[in-house]
């Protein structure tokens, strides 16, 4: 029952939308839920938090829930003096004492938004305990994939075929002519390529000993030849997907994912043979040829293209500074879009920035400097952790495991550099998948380890 649970969710997670709607989060965090409470009676949760994210994780959330607490006015004046101040002005045109508050500036919408974080949390808690079995760990790999090259292939049809949209929203209504999935921002749906296609790749990888010398026809008399060959067309069109989205963080993110994915091969599995070269080059030359039948000509012009139409995202950002000057306690998990309009000049009538455009400026608006600090020094520490481990441990965990890991670990690389430039982080469905990588992380590298 577990299992199908965590199925479920991998496979279907983003189809609505990125699962952006309240009722839809709502859904899944009953399903994690769910699947912790199962596993928990059942004694299957064989994970257990180590030291560095009980301190980090823990103090996040004990800072976030303690923006919902009311507090009396001198102490908030103390802790948040502007917010102190609006409060007392609303309170003098409404003639009404002021009483206590708390820091969030919408309790209803932070609380949720923290509820959420713990249901990702008790699902990285299910995956990492699921992913101690290779069979589990193998499954959740494949309906990842599975989603993924889904994605890839409506995004593509989206390209070659513009009048379709998402789903039963019209193509007109955001960003026609790119690939976007059933996202309906591009920027998203590259987000999510950007944390899939690395993971394919150690799939890709895994299925040949590339690190061996072996000549031409010993290599193509292997018997998985064939499916190494259909992965790396998986892999090609996920990428292929991803350049068209013309996602300038999420093309960016290609050559971050190359290069940390590229170190961790060189120094956990040794000098690059010439196998794995090889392995590139066709890698490279079938995304080319699939691209070239689209067309790169775009591509390179949202390139050169000057950030242009209301406010560019360097003036959003300054302007969200603002923000953070004024609360440097915070405001409340998801409370961005309640002051914004008084913070960020949106240049144009009707444009609304729901989002800073910077995940992790939102985080600092949101959860304050003393949640926002600990959260991103413990999501770095845990990528330092997986790469010394994964440099350390080498094959000893298993080719599969070894080369999954550290294509997730390239994945979550990719997402943290995509979230200095967007906000994906916002997107429930990438939460989740940011979450299912870390999970595969952990597994596969300390496969049979119970702490962490």
């Amino acid at each position: 029952m577990v299992k199908g649970i965590v199925y479920l969710i991998i496979g279907t997670v983003g189809l609505l939308f990125g699962a952006v709607q309240p009722w839809i989060i709502a859904l899944y965090g009953v399903l994690i839920i769910l699947a912790f409470g199962v596993l928990m009676w059942q004694g299957g949760l064989s994970w257990r938090p180590g030291l560095w994210s009980a301190v980090t994780v823990g103090f996040f959330l004990l800072v976030t829930l303690g923006q919902l607490i009311p507090l009396s006015q001198d102490f908030l004046g103390w802790v948040s003096p502007v917010r102190a101040r609006i409060l007392g002005e609303a309170a003098g045109i409404l003639d009404t004492g002021m009483g206590a508050n708390a820091l969030a500036y919408s309790v209803y919408q932070s609380f949720a938004r923290w509820g959420f974080i713990i249901c990702l949390g008790l699902f990285f808690w299910v995956c990492v305990s699921l992913g101690r079995s290779r069979r589990s760990f193998s499954a959740m790999v494949w309906v990842a994939l599975a989603f993924g090259i889904f994605e890839a292939l409506y995004g593509l049809v989206q390209v070659l075929i513009p009048g379709v949209g998402v789903w039963w929203v019209p193509a007109n209504f955001a960003s026609p002519g790119y690939a976007k999935g059933t996202y309906i921002c591009r920027n998203h749906f590259a987000g999510l390529m950007g944390m899939l296609w690395p993971v394919a790749l150690g799939v890709a990888l895994a299925q040949g000993e590339w690190e061996n010398r072996k000549g031409i026809k010993a290599v193509l008399s292997e018997d998985h030849v064939g499916h190494q060959l259909l992965t790396f067309l998986m892999v090609a069109l996920m990428v292929v997907a991803l350049l068209f989205s013309q996602s300038r963080g999420g093309i960016l993110g290609i050559f971050v994912s190359m290069v940390v994915l590229m170190g961790l091969l060189r120094s956990a599995v040794g000098r690059f043979r010439w196998g794995l070269r090889i392995a590139l080059i066709l890698l490279v030359t079938l995304v080319a040829v699939y691209g070239g039948q689209i067309g790169f000509n775009q591509i390179v012009e949202r390139f050169l293209q000057i950030e242009g139409g209301a406010n560019g995202r360097m003036e959003i950002w300054e302007q969200t500074w603002n923000m953070v000057s004024d609360h440097p306690a915070g405001i409340g998990l998801g409370n961005y879009e309640v002051l914004e309009p008084v913070y960020v000049d949106a240049g144009s009538p009707g444009i609304w920035y729901r989002h800073a455009h910077n995940d992790y400026l939102q985080l600092v608006v949101e959860a304050g400097w003393a949640g926002a600090v600990p959260l991103v020094v413990g999501f770095f520490l845990f990528l330092f952790r997986g790469i010394r481990r994964a440099v350390r441990i080498g094959f000893d965990v298993g080719r599969f495991r070894l080369l999954v890991a550290v294509g997730a670990l390239a994945g979550l690389c990719s997402m943290g550099f995509h979230g200095v430039l967007d906000f994906n982080f916002q997107i429930p469905a990438n939460q989740v998948y940011f979450v299912l990588l870390m999970g595969l992380v952990e597994a596969g590298l300390w496969p049979k380890m119970a702490h962490s």
